[in-house]
């Protein structure tokens, strides 16, 4: 079995983002698993409420880091072919997400 990396996205940092943000991906083909890697600074209570995008999408696992930042790994396996974007949603407007 031959796994193949990408980077589904350059990072933008500090960037301020608002409900749901849409992200460019490198076409996929399918049966392909995408992982999102996500660090942000969280309002009280905020975490990203789902992602769409070829497929159905998974929180793998989450943690706090210190009272303001929050990272999260979500993955989606056997996505659809040529997808070529995605979309991050949080419960909190102006919730800053970054895509690693």
């Amino acid at each position: 079995m031959a796994i193949a990396v990408r980077t589904i996205s350059t990072p933008a940092r500090n960037v301020i983002h608002t409900g749901a943000v849409g992200y460019t991906v490198t076409s996929t083909t399918a049966g392909d698993l995408l992982i999102a890697c996500l660090a942000y600074f969280q309002a009280e209570g905020a975490v990203v409420t789902g992602i769409t995008g070829g497929g159905t999408w998974a929180k793998a696992t989450g943690q706090n880091l210190d009272a303001n930042s929050h990272q999260e790994i979500w993955y989606a396996p056997n996505v659809t072919g040529s997808v070529t974007s995605i979309t991050i949603t949080t419960n909190d407007d102006g919730t800053p997400v970054v895509l690693m």
